[in-house]
């Protein structure tokens, strides 16, 4: 119960703040919303604060909780690939899983993993997870590979060499 009072009060604080106009409240009261299992209100006030400050991490908190929480994946795609565009890494991380898991797209989910190799993540982490956790076939990462290289549904691309047979 106590916690639950810590909740009210942060929300009451949020809202106060963004009464006043400060946005970042908006991404705030959003995560207190999702802590609190309040997806609808955690949505409405990501939504927000997407379109008043373009914050990454509110597209990105959008795309995991329709996957994971909603399980609306179109809605899902839509989110990652908003904050993909604002360069957040962990947003290629969470489409290739989304991919993977949920729409069972392993060229899709190879080609988000390997666009960000040299970024955030070395190329044997990246082929690690694709190999050995997500147990892609090598012929399925090359196609991936290819993928990321030639098409514009990547704003970056990983250009070096894969050595898959390694």
């Amino acid at each position: 119960m106590q916690k639950l009072k810590r909740y009210d009060e942060a929300i009451s604080w949020c809202k106060k703040a963004i009464d006043l106009k400060w946005d970042k409240a908006l991404f705030r009261i959003g995560d207190i919303y999702k802590e609190l299992n309040d997806y609808d209100k955690a949505v409405f006030y990501y939504k927000q604060s997407f379109e008043k400050t373009k914050d990454k991490m509110s597209a990105n908190n959008l795309g995991f909780i329709f996957s994971k929480k909603l399980n609306n994946y179109q809605k899902a795609e839509k989110w990652y690939k908003e904050a993909i565009k604002l360069n957040n890494y962990e947003s290629y991380k969470n489409i290739s899983s989304l991919y993977h898991e949920k729409l069972k797209n392993d060229i899709k989910a190879s080609a988000y993993a390997i666009a960000v190799i040299d970024t955030k993540y070395t190329k044997a982490s990246v082929l690690r997870v694709l190999q050995n956790d997500m147990k892609i076939p090598n012929d399925i990462i090359q196609k991936g590979y290819e993928l990321q290289l030639n098409s514009d549904e990547f704003p970056i691309k990983y250009k070096g060499k894969l050595d898959l047979d390694e």
